[in-house]
């Protein structure tokens, strides 16, 4: 046990781990559970923000979208250039958002570049929207995916 150097471990296989750690005999075991797969994302409320949006980046007053069933929320109305993320909680940065996969995944006229999302606490990662109109974004939690279609000026 030193401070220096500061040695980390690499986890090369994303999932679930039972960890063992003995700080009596100075030692760690990691056994791999399994992968537990993208879970839906449960939530009563889902909101959009970002420049993109009529509210901006608002944190305490963000965008919000419609619930059509337990797992899918619609948004229907303007998105202007700019960017976008997704929350489930209102006035709170330090919850997970719902991002692109890349940074700069486009929403135009053609819809989403590509629909798949990712769920997480880092806010690096938005949706660039490129053309300015109303639009229907649906955010389906369950598949973890999205859908845009361009509805015109």
């Amino acid at each position: 046990m030193t401070s220096e150097p500061d040695d980390q471990w690499n986890v090369v296989t994303a999932g679930n781990y039972k960890i063992d750690i003995n700080t009596k005999k100075l030692t760690i075991s990691a056994e791999y559970l399994g992968d537990p797969g993208k879970r839906p994302i449960q939530t009563a409320n889902l909101y959009i923000l970002g420049d993109a949006t009529p509210n901006s980046w608002d944190i305490g007053s963000p965008t919000p979208l419609v619930m059509k069933s337990e797992y899918v929320f619609v948004y229907e109305g303007k998105l202007f250039k700019g960017a976008l993320q997704a929350t489930a909680v209102a006035g709170d940065w330090s919850m997970p958002f719902i991002l692109p996969l890349t940074n700069g995944c486009k929403i135009s006229k053609a819809g989403v570049e590509n629909n798949e999302f990712d769920y997480l606490v880092d806010h690096s990662n938005m949706w660039q929207v490129e053309d300015s109109g109303n639009y229907r974004l649906t955010f389906d939690l369950e598949n973890w995916t999205i859908n845009a279609e361009y509805l015109g000026e």
